[in-house]
């Protein structure tokens, strides 16, 4: 009785569940200390040297001012009602802590069809989505090519959905 390769295609197969199983319960976990441990306020406390005062810690309402018109991308002061670069209706600033139909939208792109490299594609991260893209079809000459994209597809779409990866590839906030 021979032992050929047939022999090895239950193991891999297992091998790939478990690393997808890990990769899935790591984000999980991930996903719920971020969110238990964010401020009430929904945003990071930074600190910062100023040149006037070293200790002095980051002015959130400095951060609350700058705004980006959802038409063209151009920032717009906080107090602006229309976009002076294009002319559009400026919405006023969202509820802290609430989260952009985009920011959802890759986030569940790149857990999802992370790997091919959609939510790349959709947020404008073009080189990225493409090595991903290829990744996730040719590797599969390899087996574990697809596997690395969907882990990475699966972390980017957490850090999506966290605001650890908070603009997309042109820089405007997601």
């Amino acid at each position: 009785m021979t032992y050929g390769i047939e022999l090895y295609y239950p193991l891999i197969a297992g091998l790939i569940v478990l690393l997808f199983s890990i990769a899935l319960i790591a984000g999980v976990i991930f996903l719920v200390i971020k969110l238990a441990g964010a401020n009430p306020s929904g945003g990071e406390t930074r600190h910062h040297q100023s040149d006037d005062d070293p200790y002095a810690s980051y002015d959130k309402t400095r951060a609350s001012q700058t705004k980006f018109c959802s038409n063209c991308g151009s920032q717009v002061e906080a107090h602006q009602v229309v976009c002076l670069n294009c002319g559009a209706s400026v919405k006023p600033s969202s509820v802290t802590g609430t989260m952009s139909s985009r920011q959802l939208a890759g986030g569940l792109l790149g857990i999802f069809l992370g790997v091919w490299g959609v939510h790349n594609f959709y947020l404008g991260y073009t080189q990225k989505a493409v090595a991903q893209l290829l990744l996730g079809t040719l590797g599969a000459f390899f087996i574990v090519g697809p596997v690395i994209s969907a882990i990475w597809g699966l972390i980017e779409g957490v850090f999506i959905l966290t605001g650890e990866i908070n603009q997309d590839g042109q820089g405007r906030p997601i």
